[in-house]
């Protein structure tokens, strides 16, 4: 079972060395789909993935969000959740922000489950700093998304993209 690593004492992240580059491909060809027309007209030309998960994705996949500012009780729901899931095999599908999506991608990889983020950064940068080691966890044994490559400076136009499309 994968184990959750926390803490990080570094300021300075480039996490996906020339050897390690991600993949690019397709949204239809990570789905294993064709594209509705909402989907084609919201979705970005190419994703990069990095991780372990089988392309095209597995199902039943559900997503799991909810508040960066969560409540104690909030977060314990998240895990419980996203724990109950995994029992059902689902895949759990979430960004990396702090509060609700790191809740559930570390109540899923605890309870050996699989888990997809959906990254708001290219995958060699990590947003929150605090979750440098789990977005190095999932991309490594689980599965990351980034519409944006390497070294891309994001901008807040660029955060059209919504994580409802992976679920």
């Amino acid at each position: 079972m994968a184990k959750v690593l926390k803490g990080i004492d570094s300021k300075i992240i480039d996490i996906v060395t020339a050897k390690e580059r991600p993949i690019s491909i397709t949204v239809e060809g990570l789905l294993g789909r064709p594209l509705n027309d909402v989907e084609k007209k919201f979705s970005p030309t190419n994703l990069y993935v990095k991780g372990s998960i089988q392309i095209p994705l597995p199902r039943p996949r559900v997503s799991i969000v909810g508040s960066r500012k969560a409540s104690p009780e909030g977060l314990r729901d998240s895990a419980t959740i996203a724990k109950k899931l995994v029992k059902k095999e689902v895949v759990i599908v979430s960004g990396l922000a702090e509060g609700i999506d790191t809740a559930a991608h570390e109540a899923t990889i605890a309870t050996g489950g699989r888990t997809i983020a959906v990254l708001g950064t290219p995958l060699n940068k990590t947003y929150p700093l605090k979750n440098f080691k789990l977005q190095q966890e999932i991309m490594y044994n689980h599965l990351a998304i980034s519409q944006f490559p390497i070294g891309y400076v994001t901008q807040p136009k660029d955060l059209l993209f919504e994580i409802e499309q992976w679920h």
